[in-house]
């Protein structure tokens, strides 16, 4: 913008010359940041949550949040004058009256609007630009995005318009630098007030996100900070060049942290300085802390302010009661927050969620706590702090939304997915959030989140060096339950950590009593007669053998001793329903037989076909079926309880048999089969001890 020096301008500075700069004291001061260089004179800057940007008559150029240089690009035609950003593309005023559009790489796209007279300052909200028409027009012009002129402020009131801003209140405050005023309008172009400048050139103005409105004096040589209605809170800067010192103020701007930018359009090095808020002694700034729900004062800003697993909660001031969630182990869980900032979701940066907690712990008492952090730069981080290895697959998703159906500001939404690896001792949960202020809020949940399910954790394992006379020397200890925190050595001892690896035995081993090593015939086997009783118990069992068995021991192969005993080998065993294994059998029976007892085979033994049973039932009679069974598996039994154990490597058949010994049917097509074994072992037991001779 070209500059013109009047007869008033000149005494100004004649008066700044000789009395310097003053702050005043009205309770808010600021302090310098940093600076950094612009290639030439700016003129306009603007700022997003990532960068700066600065309108010069050369170019555009974009800087991180810390002034490095990171691109720059030109006008498409004519000489940028200021610049204003939204999500996707670059707002660029030229001094021929056009609005130029370039995406967030510095790329043209289209001219926005082409019929201004002269084009200067430029702003934004989510749905309009307001711009600056001076020249012949003096007026601001409001446009939607796509460019179409919807509505005209100011014609009436103003001289020479220089710069617009909008607040969180809509209203339209315009810089009128020939009349040294500041005019406010309503959101529908209402004119409201105005009240001075204070100035002599005031060129640049924006708001803050309290509304103050910040004006920068290119005569003055330096920036005033009023309250909504106009009343002057402070003044910094003065003429030079150090910091905090300005040549020629310009188009300034204030981002999401409050900082206030003030590009320095002459004298050498065309500097950019970044001034911020100075929090008071007994005040601050901005007093206000995020919430998920409700203030202090009881008013709701926030709908659903907490939901988890689809289940959402209006959150109250502090402590909210929300019902019992219960989830599993292994099972992924989505919490979602919805978090409202007075200065915007920009200026949310930390955000805790906390779990475990018992009535009347604080939040950092949890055993879990995932935190979520924005630095000024705008980069986010995710930290979990969980030492016991609770939680896994943990994600965080930021975005921004309306508040609920009770307000339409925009909230921060933070999505948070995680998996319990195993259950916490407590329900309750909890949050903390603060903005870049350090104004933090505190919400408390109860009942909370109950976890249910199996520990995907290894148990945990400790050594420890144990003094007293039962336990000396250094034990391993296994933890049994980590709520509890209980631990159990190797002897079954248990034990509760109190801290600190101070291990406190609350239950002893299960005591082994005597019965645990008695033998079957009730003698300790560790009891030194036990070999003496052992050898008792060997004899009868000779003295049994002998009396059935009437081959001499002697002459058979020794048996080992009970202790050599490796394995043992057991004779294969078949079902009675598989006829050929049946034959199979009887044939090796009869072989034995020929060997083991050659008078088996002679006539003087009874023909089973022509028996007649103990109780006189002729065979064809209707319940010989029964008796054949009967007398069958009696048989059996009695020879396997006098003799198997003896003859278990000969008689193969009989063991055959065992396995189904005890059902009480026996099938049609082994009938025969069945009685033929009963004769043989008739025909055994008469060899063996005349038994059942008379059967």
């Amino acid at each position: 913008m070209k500059m013109i020096f009047t007869q008033k301008t000149i005494f100004s500075i004649f008066v700044i010359a000789l009395l310097g700069s003053a702050t005043l004291a009205y309770g808010l001061s600021t302090e310098f940041l940093f600076k950094f260089d612009s290639a030439n004179s700016p003129t306009g800057s603007t700022s997003n949550s990532t960068h700066i940007f600065i309108a010069s008559p050369s170019n555009i150029e974009i800087f991180d949040l810390l002034g490095n240089s990171l691109h720059s690009f030109p006008a498409q035609s004519g000489t940028p004058y200021d610049v204003a950003v939204n999500s996707t593309h670059i707002f660029v005023t030229t001094n021929l009256g056009n609005i130029e559009l370039f995406n967030l790489s510095g790329t043209f796209d289209t001219n926005l609007i082409v019929s201004l007279s002269t084009a200067l300052g430029i702003t934004l909200n989510s749905t309009h630009v307001f711009v600056v028409d001076a020249g012949s027009n003096n007026r601001v012009e409001i446009l939607n995005l796509s460019g179409n002129i919807v509505d005209t402020v100011g014609a009436a009131e103003l001289v020479d318009p220089t710069d617009v801003a909008v607040d969180s209140n809509g209203r339209i405050i315009v810089l009128d630098n020939d009349d040294d005023r500041i005019e406010i309008f309503d959101s529908s172009g209402n004119f409201l007030t105005s009240f001075a400048s204070g100035g002599s050139f005031p060129i640049g103005v924006d708001v803050d996100s309290n509304n103050r409105i910040i004006v920068s004096d290119a005569v003055n040589m330096n920036v005033k900070i009023f309250d909504s209605s106009g009343n002057l809170l402070t003044t910094f800067g003065s003429f030079g060049t150090g910091d905090g010192e300005f040549s020629s103020p310009s188009g300034l701007t204030v981002d999401s942290n409050d900082r206030i930018i003030v590009p320095d359009s002459a004298g050498p090095g065309s500097m950019i300085q970044v001034f911020a808020y100075v929090t008071p002694s007994g005040g601050c700034s901005d007093c206000t802390s995020p919430t998920l729900g409700f203030d202090s004062n009881g008013r709701q800003f926030v709908s659903d302010g907490f939901t988890y697993n689809g289940l959402p909660v209006d959150v109250q001031y502090f402590f909210t009661s929300y019902p019992l969630n219960t989830v599993k182990v292994g099972v992924s869980n989505n919490a979602e927050f919805r978090i409202y900032e007075n200065q915007g979701p920009d200026n949310i940066s930390h955000f805790e969620f906390a779990f475990g907690l018992e009535k009347g712990q604080i939040l950092s008492e949890s055993l879990a706590v995932i935190e979520w952090d924005r630095d000024f730069t705008g980069k986010e981080t995710v930290t979990v702090v969980d030492p016991n290895n609770i939680l896994s697959n943990v994600t965080v998703v930021t975005t921004t939304e309306t508040c609920g159906e009770i307000n339409s500001s925009l909230c921060l939404i933070i999505s948070i997915n995680h998996t319990f690896r195993e259950s916490l001792p407590f329900d309750m949960i909890a949050t903390n959030v603060w903005d870049v202020k350090r104004n933090s809020s505190q919400n408390y949940f109860n009942h909370g989140i109950h976890i249910v399910g199996d520990s995907l954790n290894p148990a945990d394992t400790t050594m420890v060096a144990f003094g007293s006379k039962d336990m000396r020397g250094l034990y391993k200890l296994t933890q049994i339950d980590s709520i509890e925190d209980t631990w159990i050595d190797e002897f079954g001892n248990i034990y509760q950590n109190h801290g600190n690896n101070k291990f406190i035995k609350i239950s002893k081993a299960k005591e082994i009593k005597f019965d645990d090593y008695l033998s079957m015939h009730g003698y300790d086997r560790m009891d030194s007669s036990f070999a003496s009783i052992k050898q008792d118990q060997t004899n009868l069992a000779t003295d049994m053998m002998s009396k059935y068995y009437r081959t001499s021991i002697d002459n058979e192969e020794s048996f080992s001793e009970i202790n050599d005993i490796f394995a043992y080998e057991y004779v294969e065993s078949h079902a009675r329903v598989s006829e050929n294994l049946i034959q199979q059998e009887i044939s090796k029976s009869n072989s034995i037989l020929e060997i083991k007892c050659p008078k088996c085979s002679e006539p003087s033994f009874v023909n089973l076909s022509d028996a007649v049973f103990f109780d006189n039932i002729p065979k064809d009679d209707t319940l010989i079926d029964d008796i054949l069974q009967q007398e069958y598996l009696y048989a059996i039994d009695k020879f396997n309880h006098m003799y198997g154990y003896i003859y278990n490597h000969d008689f193969y058949i009989v063991e055959s048999f065992e396995t189904e010994k005890e059902n009480a049917s026996i099938n049609v097509d082994v009938k025969e089969s069945a009685q033929m074994e009963i004769s043989k072992a008739l025909q055994v037991f008469e060899q063996y001890g005349n038994i059942y001779a008379q059967d």
